[in-house]
């Protein structure tokens, strides 16, 4: 476009950003778009602001970040989640909770994130808090949620309320992927509820590495010698397959 002589403009800025994402010298390129963006005046966008976090927090560049969304002069919900997904995953959960609290409005995705937040630094006991509350203001929950919670059950050996969520998943006809399927089999193996756990893995269709492993650790665990020689020959003898 440059070649050409063709300015970028609100619309096209913020794909030129999420493009950056792809290459090596991303947060150099990030950093020279956001230059532009300030001299021509590109900030006032939310999505421009949006796109712009986003990248910084992919580059680990959380206290940057953060200043884009401070200084936004407009900001959705899209805006707060990107901040609090980038601070989860830069493992400060208090301030990803303190942004929660503070939106105006939220949606799956933040409800999704933060849960996912208390499970990876093992906050187990907040997490199924916020699990209960979610049910009770009838949340949707998407497959990250679920296995979040369902990680925060198994560690917890909290079977009943784990068994709570495969209820949920099978009253809203929730399709059993491999990724779901290998949270309930976490939690069910962890659980000691080893012949659950066998039925939802034999349930799965597809049989990827982690849902493998989460069950041959559970019988590992919990179960006989002859439960894992089972398994292995109704998949044809091998530990894994696609």
């Amino acid at each position: 476009m440059r070649e050409e002589s063709i300015p970028l403009d609100f619309h096209t800025y913020p794909f030129v950003i999420k493009a950056c994402g792809f290459l090596q010298n991303a947060l150099s390129l990030a950093k020279t778009l956001h230059s532009e963006a300030v001299k021509f005046g590109f900030l006032d966008d939310v999505f421009v602001c949006n796109s712009l976090a986003c990248i910084y927090c992919k580059t680990g560049e959380i206290e940057v970040a953060y200043k884009v969304f401070e200084e936004s002069l407009y900001r959705d919900v899209v805006t707060y989640n990107v901040m609090i997904d980038g601070f989860v995953k830069a493992g400060e959960i208090d301030k990803a909770r303190d942004l929660f609290d503070e939106m105006p409005e939220r949606d799956a995705v933040s409800w999704g994130t933060i849960l996912a937040g208390y499970a990876k630094v093992n906050r187990c006991k907040e997490a199924v808090e916020l699990f209960d509350h979610m049910v009770a203001l009838k949340v949707k929950f998407d497959n990250v949620a679920l296995v979040s919670m369902l990680s925060a059950c198994a560690q917890l050996g909290e079977i009943e309320k784990g068994k709570n969520v495969h209820k949920y998943i099978g009253k809203n006809r929730i399709r059993i992927d491999s990724y779901l399927g290998t949270g309930l089999v976490d939690m069910y193996a962890k659980c000691g509820c080893i012949e659950i756990a066998m039925e939802v893995f034999e349930s799965c269709d597809k049989k990827n590495v982690p849902l493998w492993n989460a069950m041959l650790i559970g019988l590992a665990m919990h179960g006989p010698r002859k439960f894992v020689t089972s398994v292995l020959l109704k998949n044809g003898g091998t530990w894994y397959t696609t």
